[in-house]
């Protein structure tokens, strides 16, 4: 039994090491790689991604990797599009075949690649969200340590998202017990953790809760707008939820309503979602409103409509259809 017992251990040994040193030799050093950014990933999400990628490898390693717009040094971390055919000279590398991750909404791939001897790492997005990602996946990825940056092959990816809608709510209002305490720069390094983890959207809720709360240091109205500026920093959506609990038949109070929500939205610089502007808008019961609808939402010569309950239960509930008003569809 102890032959057993010193046998098993040292035959598991013997094996991990061997895993060890095969892994060892895919990893590349990229602690003097400098970054290469295509200048068709949209502003100011391709500046945000530049500096957190800097801000973030900085803060592990104390290496500050350089922007370049050449392709001179040893190595160099590529931040590209899936549209790029090359950067300042530099081929991007594509793959043949259909329904790949890279080519979907919000998907990437990180492809380590070597030309002329010098090491390539490839953060290539579908679109501008897709880049983030890639980002926040080679920091979670990479080994960072003080003054080293190494990334191992077998760490590529070629991934996009299973949901469409990946967010989170932030109502900055007295209730939050949390964040209703926060700085911007606080705001701002929760909502880029969440964008770097894949999150998509953020959801405000602005009036709520009306009273300020003792912890609050920035006015509500300002942290409104901030939330924002911050999300579309980042090309995120920027949400907000404001139920009507008023009684929006009082003419004076349906006013005041409206004003409220003109200031916030004149205040915000992204805010996502699309309004259909009504030509009609009766507000009795049983009375009709009227919405045209635009051409390419009857792109195939077709509206349908029905009485049914649909089922979307595979769909999150943000998705669902809901059904609040009585609708005169024209043609």
């Amino acid at each position: 039994m102890k032959k057993m017992f010193l046998f098993i251990p040292a035959f598991c040994i013997a094996i991990l090491l061997i895993g060890t040193e095969s892994a060892s030799g895919q990893i590349v050093d990229l602690s003097k790689a400098e970054i290469l950014a295509s200048s068709k990933i949209n502003s100011p999400v391709r500046e945000t991604a530049i500096r957190v990628l800097q801000e973030e490898v900085a803060q592990r390693t104390s290496i500050n990797l350089q922007l370049t717009s050449k392709w001179e040094k040893a190595a160099i971390i590529a931040l590209a599009t899936i549209k790029d055919i090359e950067i300042n000279g530099l081929a991007v590398p594509k793959r043949t075949g259909e329904n790949l991750p890279e080519t979907k909404a919000e998907g990437f791939r990180i492809y380590l690649d070597k030309s002329n001897g010098k090491e390539i790492l490839w953060l290539i997005g579908a679109d501008d969200r897709g880049v983030v990602f890639a980002v926040g996946q080679f920091l979670r990825t990479a080994e960072l340590s003080r003054n080293k940056i190494s990334f191992n092959k077998i760490n590529e990816i070629a991934t996009s998202p299973v949901y469409s809608i990946r967010g989170h709510q932030l109502g900055y209002r007295n209730t939050a017990n949390s964040w209703d305490a926060w700085t911007v720069s606080q705001f701002d390094k929760y909502i880029r953790e969440l964008a770097l983890f894949g999150s998509n959207c953020i959801e405000n809720i602005p009036f709520q809760d009306s009273p300020p709360g003792p912890n609050m240091k920035v006015p509500r109205d300002e942290m409104n707008s901030k939330m924002s500026e911050i999300c579309n920093q980042y090309g995120l959506d920027y949400w907000v939820w404001t139920p009507a609990d008023v009684d929006l038949a009082d003419q004076a109070k349906f006013k005041a309503e409206v004003e409220k929500h003109a200031g916030l939205y004149k205040n915000c610089p992204r805010l996502d979602g699309e309004r259909i502007e009504p030509t009609i808008y009766n507000k009795g019961l049983e009375e009709f409103k009227e919405f045209p609808l635009s051409q390419k939402y009857v792109s195939d010569g077709r509206i349908e409509v029905s009485f049914d309950q649909p089922e979307e239960s595979q769909l999150n509930w943000r998705q669902q259809s809901k059904v609040c008003d009585s609708w005169l569809l024209k043609k």
